[in-house]
């Protein structure tokens, strides 16, 4: 568990996909007006940077505040981005509400932590003393998706929950598409199969794109997969003997068009 500099120590990869080692090799320098500088040397900067950010929002942070919840999880890794909600001067009509990130990290580093309310909360508790001389206690309510393990954490906090936005918009979108769920459905099982080595192969020599699979937290990743199997669609391999019986029918690929 950390706050924002503890993910910049344990990150090494940078916008583009950069590892930080590039500032030393030597063509990257070749082509650079900048002084020369060294991968322990970035990685002081961004931690004096994110400790100098984090103590202008602990100054700024008032005593009651609400907590945002954004979680994702990548292959086998679980990371949780914290977002504070406050206002600033609320005594005055001019207040200005602020929505900073307090941290994103790993949210388990070792077998005996686990992805309940209470470690969670206990997630929180450490973080939020630790990094802006705040408690717990001081938090007003929770922005977060509504499932059970918010549920749960929003009851031991004492706080009530708001169910997020993109949350509550993705429940409707799923309902309203509950009678066409069989043709997102074969077009996902054919991205899936396009995404395999052989097949992404095959289509790396062909297009540039890519292909797209849905995610159930995430209403608009369905339409971004329909569009995208209507782009690759004239570069498929219709006859090939594994995505033959995997394509969707043209009713089915009719029914696509409309979304």
């Amino acid at each position: 568990m950390g706050s924002i500099l503890n993910y910049v120590r344990r990150s090494s990869i940078l916008k583009n996909n950069l590892p930080l080692s590039f500032c030393e090799n030597e063509a990257a320098r070749r082509f650079s007006n900048l002084d020369p500088i060294c991968v322990e040397n970035i990685v002081s900067g961004m931690g004096s940077l994110t400790r100098s950010v984090e103590r202008v929002i602990a100054a700024e942070m008032p005593d009651r505040f609400g907590l945002i919840f954004d979680g994702w999880t990548h292959a086998s890794e679980h990371y949780i981005a914290v977002y504070v909600r406050y206002e600033v001067d609320s005594n005055t009509v001019d207040g200005v509400a602020k929505t900073p990130l307090l941290c994103m990290a790993h949210l388990l580093n070792d077998e005996e932590e686990g992805l309940s309310a209470r470690g969670h909360m206990e997630f929180l508790a450490t973080m939020l003393p630790r990094d802006y001389g705040k408690q717990l206690g001081m938090c007003c309510f929770l922005v977060a998706d509504i499932c059970s393990v918010n549920r749960r954490l929003a009851t031991l906090m004492g706080v009530p929950l708001v169910g997020c936005a993109s949350h509550r918009l993705n429940q409707a979108v799923k309902l309203k598409l509950v009678h066409y769920e069989e043709e997102p459905d074969t077009v996902q099982k054919l991205m899936l199969k396009l995404r395999t080595l052989a097949q992404s192969a095959k289509l790396r020599a062909k297009t540039q794109l890519r292909p797209v699979i849905r995610q159930d937290t995430r209403w608009g990743s369905t339409f971004f997969m329909i569009m995208r199997y209507f782009y690759l669609l004239e570069f498929i391999d219709a006859i090939d003997d594994e995505l033959g019986d995997m394509m969707p029918s043209p009713p089915q690929t009719a029914v696509c068009e409309l979304c």
